[in-house]
């Protein structure tokens, strides 16, 4: 571990310090810190107070009009924030402009939901209690519950109605008598950073897979990530569902067998029978490695639309030595029929199931459009040729009559793991004869 601190952060539209050719001297000799953005200057502030005597941006460390310095330096940013002491990350800010203390005044101003309430899957009120029942609403909430420590009944002059309190929804924990809690004993698992605004830029996925501990600065309080803890301030603890690096690489070394859809479930994906919830990932060890992490990564934003590849280039490049696998623009060799199957996913895709048995599709609102870049960036089989949320869909593998010949991919500048020039794939496969039937008549 190195003796500096790395900063992840959202630049924002403007607003940002960087260094350039023309001023990299002037940066050499100092840098006022009152010249810094606010977040960095908060970022400062933390390793002073820690005594961690350097501090790496990348906005500053990187000479953002050298495309040279440029492609070296995005080549070790994955090495950079893994060699890290601490990562300070700016979870609620989304300008540089922002800082990363919110004041008593700015944390009044959000509605706050607990992880607790997350916890359930339900849509909730922000500052309540998560659960109400009664009798005597229009549309009472729908939620789930189980072991309840109190049902007391409410009585008012419109009848009575029920009240349930939960282990899990404790007071905040004390500074003189902390605390714990676990979050996830029922409903989803919860990611307590997933909706702050630094969970939606591409660059920071890889950041914080790779870093070995951050402390995420929220608008509502702090939170410990490391490599086996996610640890909120208030004294939630939060389940190991979430990605992290330990699961990207167990997943990366599964045979076969256990990757896939299970033979035994009988679903097939050419009868178009409903796969999981939602018609997510129904089976396979590396539903919580590569695969989920390629949909999160692909739901979030660059500023930059060429960054998308490099954006993980470290963490590729980690797994590769790891792994001796081959990475061909975000497939693997070793599971390159699993992950050549995907598709866009711009809306909720479900079935409905009719009296006679047979399936109707439903679909959900948009939440999402599929865009082409404007310049070439990736081979069309690849996930990264496209804007767009994408869905793996989960095939059975002991029955695939596909097989791999050869992949050639040509990187665009120095980092093979990064930009592509160009690249192609050759399988052997069977054909067959399909017809069109008109499913109305």
């Amino acid at each position: 571990m190195g003796s500096y601190a790395t900063l992840s952060y959202c630049w924002g539209a403007s607003g940002n310090l960087t260094t350039t050719r023309s001023t990299l001297e002037l940066h050499k000799s100092g840098i006022p810190i009152r010249n810094l953005p606010r977040t960095i200057q908060d970022a400062v502030l933390v390793c002073q107070n820690l005594r961690i005597p350097h501090l790496w941006v990348d906005a500053l460390c990187i000479i953002q009009d050298d495309k040279h310095d440029r492609h070296r330096e995005i080549s070790k940013m994955g090495e950079i924030y893994a060699r890290s002491y601490l990562t300070i990350a700016a979870s609620n800010g989304g300008a540089a402009t922002d800082g990363m203390f919110a004041s008593v005044h700015e944390r009044k101003r959000v509605e706050y939901v607990s992880a607790e309430a997350h916890s359930l899957g339900k849509p909730v009120f922000a500052n309540t209690a998560p659960l109400i029942e009664s009798p005597y609403h229009e549309n009472p909430p729908s939620v789930l519950h189980r072991h309840p420590l109190a049902v007391p009944t409410l009585r008012d002059g419109h009848g009575e109605s029920e009240l349930y309190i939960y282990k899990e929804w404790l007071p905040s924990s004390r500074k003189s008598k902390p605390r714990n809690r676990m979050i996830g004993f029922f409903g989803r698992y919860v990611d307590p950073v997933e909706y702050d605004a630094l969970s939606n830029r591409g660059w920071t996925l890889q950041e914080r897979i790779l870093s070995p501990r951050i402390v995420h600065f929220q608008s509502e309080q702090m939170l410990w990530e490391c490599r086996c803890r996610l640890e909120s301030e208030d004294g939630s603890v939060f389940g190991s569902k979430s990605l992290n690096l330990a699961k990207v690489v167990r997943g990366q070394l599964l045979p076969l067998s256990e990757c896939g859809l299970a033979s035994v479930s009988g679903l097939s994906l050419t009868e178009g029978e409903p796969v999981g919830q939602n018609g997510g990932l129904a089976h396979g060890g590396r539903n919580d490695g590569w695969l989920s992490l390629v949909e999160e990564f692909c739901k979030r934003e660059f500023t930059r639309g060429d960054d998308k590849l490099p954006a993980l280039a470290g963490l590729t490049r980690y797994l590769v030595n790891v792994t001796g696998d081959e990475y061909y623009a975000g497939l693997w060799r070793g599971y390159i029929l699993e992950d050549l199957c995907w598709k866009v996913f711009t809306r909720l895709e479900d079935k409905k199931r009719l009296e006679d048995g047979s399936y109707v599709p439903r679909y959900g609102p948009s939440h999402c459009e599929v865009r082409k870049p404007a310049s070439y960036r990736a081979p069309t089989w690849s996930w990264a040729s496209l804007d767009s949320h994408i869905r793996f869909i989960p095939l059975d593998l002991e029955r695939a009559v596909a097989e791999f010949i050869v992949c050639y991919v040509e990187p665009s500048g120095e980092d093979v793991f990064g930009k592509v020039k160009h690249g192609w794939l050759k399988l052997w496969v069977y054909t067959f004869h399909a017809q069109h039937r008109d499913l109305d008549r």
